[in-house]
């Protein structure tokens, strides 16, 4: 046998042992961890009729591609090399100085940056819209409250990479001003949580789309200024005498690196904080949809979950209900504490529920979003709201 035979029958074996690693993994082997923030393809049953004959290929095929042997261990490692270059591996995060990792959903970075800028009449629409909310609202006998909530990006911006260049004012920036000229009024969180910064306090995740307890703590101290101008009866502010501010050691990284780079465990998260309330009281939280009671900490732990709160037995004095993305949830063990009863609902994009506001009949609505979310208009009709006419 010539060396060449020797050489393309080693590459043969080398072939068939790897495939055949690959097919044994992929069909004896232990099931892998899932580190992707998606459901992985099932494999499909066996056709039983034309439909599902014609359907078998696709979904055997998306089986394969998800499921094929060694495939989350190959994906990390791949993600691990191109970010050991600097590189991130999806479009969905930005690698920024000293570790920090930033969100570019809903063209974020492009916003921040200033490089897709709104109109004089664009944000005539998001004015009339956030004023609709708060005037209809009124009109109902409720109380209302603004609170944009800012990214990353605009917090800590120094940590983003040269190559994101601000070219123009920020649409949060843009939207604000606006609201603001026109004496519209909003919960202006940003001054506060930089002013936090300045102090060395860390507010936000360095692996995470979201801020920590303590930068939800500020935020909440914003609000409550605010909220107390209403004299609403029986509402309780929290101090922070009355909250136990930890700093955690380092641990997995956050949703960034867990869910999107699938690194959690290489990327960690230095920016963790515990913030305990001392001596809370008794609070009862509902899912609304199945009853379901949860004890603390009353976390949604799905964005669509619909959640009520009761501090107490009695009948409520304040009711209050929320609009809230996730960045809400680093609030909510504040926000319970405060009120007899706390409904908090998700929104899709910036929607308004009108029929949740007349069946629940707040005493104060809040209406929260975080600076991403400005890449939809506000949805607000007053001629198809609920009861209207």
């Amino acid at each position: 046998m010539t060396l060449t035979h020797m050489f393309k029958a080693l590459s043969l074996l080398l072939f068939l042992g790897a495939l055949g690693a690959l097919t044994h993994q992929q069909w004896f082997g232990a099931a892998a961890t899932n580190h992707e923030n998606r459901k992985l393809a099932e494999l499909p049953t066996w056709p039983a009729d034309r439909d599902s004959l014609r359907e078998f290929p696709k979904a055997f095929s998306d089986y394969m591609d998800d499921n094929f042997g060694f495939r989350s261990d190959l994906l990390h490692a791949y993600h691990h090399l191109l970010v050991g270059f600097k590189t991130s591996p999806s479009h969905k995060v930005v690698l920024g100085k000293s570790d920090w990792l930033f969100y570019t959903n809903q063209r974020l970075t492009d916003q921040n940056r200033g490089a897709m800028p709104l109109s004089n009449e664009e944000l005539e629409v998001y004015h009339d819209r956030f004023r609709g909310q708060r005037l209809w609202t009124e009109s109902l006998g409720a109380k209302y409250v603004l609170l944009p909530t800012p990214d990353k990006n605009t917090v800590y911006p120094e940590f983003l990479p040269d190559w994101v260049k601000v070219v123009g004012v920020s649409r949060y920036d843009q939207v604000l001003n606006y609201l603001k000229a026109q004496g519209e009024p909003f919960v202006d969180v940003a001054p506060h949580l930089q002013a936090g910064k300045a102090r060395g306090e860390n507010l936000y995740r360095q692996t995470d789309t979201h801020w920590n307890c303590l930068g939800g703590f500020r935020a909440y101290e914003k609000l409550m200024d605010e909220i107390e101008r209403f004299n609403l009866p029986n509402v309780v502010r929290l101090t922070e005498d009355d909250i136990e501010f930890t700093n955690l050691p380092p641990k997995n990284g956050g949703d960034m690196a867990k869910n999107v780079l699938l690194l959690d465990e290489i990327l960690l998260e230095p920016f963790e904080v515990r913030c305990e309330v001392r001596q809370p009281e008794t609070v009862v939280g509902t899912r609304i949809e199945d009853g379901y009671i949860a004890k603390l900490p009353l976390v949604p732990k799905e964005q669509r979950e619909h959640w009520r709160y009761k501090r107490g037995e009695d009948t409520p004095r304040t009711r209050v209900l929320m609009f809230r993305d996730s960045y809400s949830y680093a609030m909510l063990q504040y926000l319970i504490l405060s009120f007899d009863e706390l409904i908090v609902l998700p929104r899709r994009h910036l929607s308004f529920n009108d029929s949740a506001v007349i069946e629940y009949e707040p005493d104060l609505v809040i209406y929260q979003f975080v600076e991403r979310t400005l890449y939809w208009r506000p949805e607000f009709d007053p001629n198809s709201l609920a009861g209207s006419g």
